[in-house]
């Protein structure tokens, strides 16, 4: 797993050469970026002001927005939870996420993902710590930072683990320690998104396993993601931390998916 640590080295020599020999440019629309805009990140202002905040009301557990019949002072006086943690409430305590997955939020992580823009994921990161008052997240301060592991195979074509990205810069924001292998994955899973909710749940099933108990036992944990969708990922990790002794687990994603 040695590769996963240096792999994005590479990534990001690469990219410094790329921008040395063609100008900065919006990695959403492509519009040439003013100095001003070049020195706080890869979007354009224009771009950046589409991306939507998940701000309440919310679920307090798993974070789903709720409908606008839930007005932001009543969700604020109680805490209100969605029908499915009414029904099955997760094992991790809260779930947040910063963005909706959509619009430049959408490309900028596929950007970031699959073409291999570290320097993007980064520049995400920065932002999920920065907004994270604005977005009013309420989780409390973690004792350490885990991200989720993907498998060999996708680690192998992308190079990087983009969860590991995401938790080495919040973590070094935060000033929080961040276990990189405090969770392996054990299983190659198919891929989860034309999956439905059921199918995503048997699809992770002991797909992960925590390498060190100790890293976790008694600790806060901040479990931290790209994007949430049915949340089974997230579940799945979540229940494998608490069985191995984690006293509290907090699912934190740089965006989510609200499915219709």
């Amino acid at each position: 797993m040695a590769e996963e640590i240096f792999l994005p080295k590479i990534r990001l020599l690469r990219e410094a050469s790329l921008e040395l020999l063609f100008p900065s440019t919006c990695s959403v629309c492509g519009v040439r970026l003013g100095w001003g805009e070049q020195t706080k990140g890869p979007v354009c202002t224009a771009c950046w002001g589409q991306a939507r905040l998940i701000q309440p009301p919310i679920c307090s557990v798993c974070g789903q927005p709720l409908s606008d019949e839930v007005s932001r002072d009543s969700a604020e006086e109680i805490m209100i939870n969605c029908s499915s943690c009414q029904e099955c409430s997760p094992v991790f305590s809260r779930a947040r996420s910063i963005f909706y997955y959509e619009g430049p939020i959408r490309h900028l992580i596929h950007e970031f993902k699959y073409r291999g823009k570290v320097s993007v994921g980064k520049f995400l990161a920065r932002s999920m710590v920065s907004l994270w008052d604005s977005c009013q997240v309420g989780i409390p301060s973690p004792d350490c930072i885990v991200p989720v592991p993907i498998g060999i195979k996708k680690l192998r074509q992308r190079e990087f683990n983009q969860s590991l990205i995401l938790a080495r810069q919040i973590g070094k924001l935060l000033k929080v320690p961040v276990y990189p292998f405090a969770l392996k994955r054990v299983k190659e899973v198919a891929p989860q998104m034309k999956l439905s909710r059921e199918e995503r749940m048997r699809n992770v099933q002991n797909a992960f396993q925590v390498r060190n108990e100790r890293k976790v036992c008694g600790r806060r944990v901040l479990l931290v993601d790209d994007v949430f969708t049915t949340g089974a990922t997230a579940r799945e990790c979540s229940l494998i931390l608490r069985q191995n002794g984690a006293r509290e687990v907090s699912v934190l994603t740089l965006a989510r998916s609200v499915l219709g």
